[in-house]
Formats: C-alpha cells, sequence, structure tokens
C-alpha cells in the first residue's frame, strides 16, 4: 500500500516538473501522471492476466508479490512512453518561426 502512495507521489512530482518545464498547468499534468499509471497498472495487468489464465498456467500458484511488481513496471513503462510523447510534443511545438525572430526594431520608417 505504501509503496503504491509512494509511486503515485513520484509519478505526480515527475509530470509536474515536466508542465512547468514546458509552462502547462502543472496540477493538471500532475493528476494525468497518477491516472495514465493507474490505467496502465490495471489495464495492462488485467491483460497480462488473461494471457496468463489463456495460456494454461495455474494464476494460483503464482507469487502475488512478483505479479504486483509487474503491475508496477507494467504501469512505469505507460508513464514512461506518455512521458517520453509529452516532452518531445511540446518540445517541437517551441520551435520559433521567423516572425518572432524577426523583430521590427531594425526598420526605419
Amino acid at each position: 500500500m505504501i509503496l503504491i502512495i509512494l509511486v503515485l507521489v513520484y509519478v505526480g512530482i515527475l509530470f509536474k516538473r515536466l508542465a512547468e518545464k514546458h509552462k502547462k498547468n502543472p496540477t493538471a499534468f500532475a493528476v494525468l501522471g497518477i491516472v495514465v499509471f493507474l490505467v496502465g497498472l490495471f489495464v495492462l495487468s488485467f491483460l497480462l492476466g488473461l494471457g496468463i489464465a489463456l495460456s494454461g498456467y495455474n494464476v494460483e500458484n503464482m507469487n502475488l508479490f512478483a505479479l504486483e511488481i509487474i503491475g508496477y513496471l507494467l504501469g512505469g513503462v505507460v508513464v514512461w512512453l506518455v512521458y517520453l510523447f509529452l516532452d518531445k510534443k511540446w518540445t517541437n511545438n517551441k520551435r520559433v518561426s521567423d516572425y518572432e525572430v524577426i523583430d521590427d526594431s531594425w526598420i526605419e520608417y
């Protein structure tokens, strides 16, 4: 229980810093990061469990702690992918056009 709280706090801080770096709303993106982690954790863990069950492996004999760590890793992969996507998208949007570079201070009227 404490591990999930620590992971959620870390993900929130990570997305908050990313939003501040790119001058976006930090609170909204901290919440987005937490939601992305939880959705990735539950959806990918469900799909992993479904795949294991359909393969015929006896799920009751598996180590629950190992399954929990695998779920955290899957959620972390989703967070990492979304983080990289947002960082790349926001960095590419910062390209300065010629109109922003050239100001009219050098033009004589």
